[in-house]
């Protein structure tokens, strides 16, 4: 399925991951407030592209939510124009993140590519991620997703076991090994028949 004709087939409030096995777009419905959203995945995987497709498809679903990605790239998202987009160590995140906080009506993606680079981030801002990861707002108006490069983190199963309501998506990682799983395709664990791993790729271009 190419990828145009995926973003053809999303409804309101929802993001577009990729297509699975069966033919069908995998699709989150951001309703179910699904936050935060972990992409766990060594570099080779595409996650980037992966990140822009959610993005790309939130803004063709539901033009209303705000954009938000903190990245170590902001050139790489020019292609899909994001309302924020800034660098880890940028020393406006702390006020524009109580910002959003402190703006209900306005909902919000708040994409966080590399959470593994968090240690540049001026220390308010971190507080208000792990706040925001840890007790998401109670009406749901900011959803987040977040990529990790394991190798790049030092205790990732601590990490994961403290926001442990989020959802999780693996691409190639070392315990991924076993599922012979190529660059542009990752894993739901648990999300599909009978509690099986969901597989699922990002579509043609």
């Amino acid at each position: 399925m190419k990828c145009s004709e995926l973003l053809g087939q999303v409804n309101p409030g929802e993001l577009v991951l990729g297509v699975a096995e069966d033919g069908l777009p995998v699709k989150l419905d951001l309703k179910e407030a699904f936050s935060p959203v972990f992409v766990i995945a060594q570099a080779e995987s595409k996650t980037h592209e992966l990140l822009m497709l959610t993005a790309s498809s939130l803004q063709k679903s539901s033009p209303d939510y705000n954009i938000v990605v903190v990245t170590k790239n902001p050139e790489t998202w020019q292609e899909i124009n994001p309302d924020f987009v800034t660098t880890p160590d940028d020393p406006r995140l702390t006020e524009y993140f109580n910002g959003m906080i402190s703006q209900p009506d306005t909902r919000r993606l708040l994409i966080v590519e590399g959470l593994e680079h968090s240690g540049q981030m001026p220390n308010e801002t971190k507080l208000i991620i792990h706040s925001l990861l840890q007790n998401r707002p109670k009406d749901g108006n900011i959803q987040i997703l977040a990529s990790i490069d394991p190798d790049k983190i030092h205790d990732l199963i601590k990490l994961i076991t403290t926001y442990d309501y989020g959802l999780l998506i693996c691409g190639r990682t070392k315990t991924t090994e076993a599922n012979n799983l190529q660059p542009k395709e990752f894993l739901i664990p648990g999300s599909g028949p009978d509690g099986q791993s969901l597989r699922f790729s990002l579509p043609e271009s």
